[in-house]
C-alpha cells in the first residue's frame, strides 16, 4: 500500500541545501511548493529509492501552458534554469564527496 506523500526533507539535507545554494547562485529565492503537477511519478520513484529524496527542479513558470498545444518557455526562464541545473550539480557532488 502505498504511504502518503511525506513531510519535506529536512532544510539541512544534502538535497535541500544543494538546491538552495544553486537558486541562490543565480540571484534568486527558491520557492518550496509540495506539487508534482503532471508527474505523480515522482512519490513512485521516492518510495522505490527507499524514502530518498526526490526533488523536481522546474524552469517554467504558471503561465506557460505546460502540455497545450501553446506550450512555452520563457528563454530568461532556460537560460536561468541551465545555470541553476549546473550549480546544482556542482553543489551536489561537493556536498557527497565532503
Amino acid at each position: 500500500m502505498p504511504r502518503p506523500f511525506p513531510p519535506f526533507a529536512s532544510s539541512s539535507h544534502t538535497v535541500r541545501r544543494s538546491h538552495r545554494q544553486a537558486v541562490h547562485g543565480v540571484n534568486l529565492t527558491p520557492d518550496y511548493t509540495r506539487e508534482g503537477g503532471s508527474i505523480p511519478i515522482t512519490l513512485t520513484i521516492e518510495q522505490a529509492l527507499d524514502g530518498e529524496n526526490v526533488l523536481l527542479l522546474p524552469m517554467g513558470r504558471s503561465d506557460d501552458g505546460a502540455h497545450s498545444l501553446r506550450e512555452k518557455l520563457d528563454r530568461d526562464n532556460y537560460f536561468k534554469g541551465t545555470k541553476v541545473y549546473g550549480t546544482y550539480l556542482y553543489e551536489l557532488a561537493k556536498q557527497v564527496a565532503s
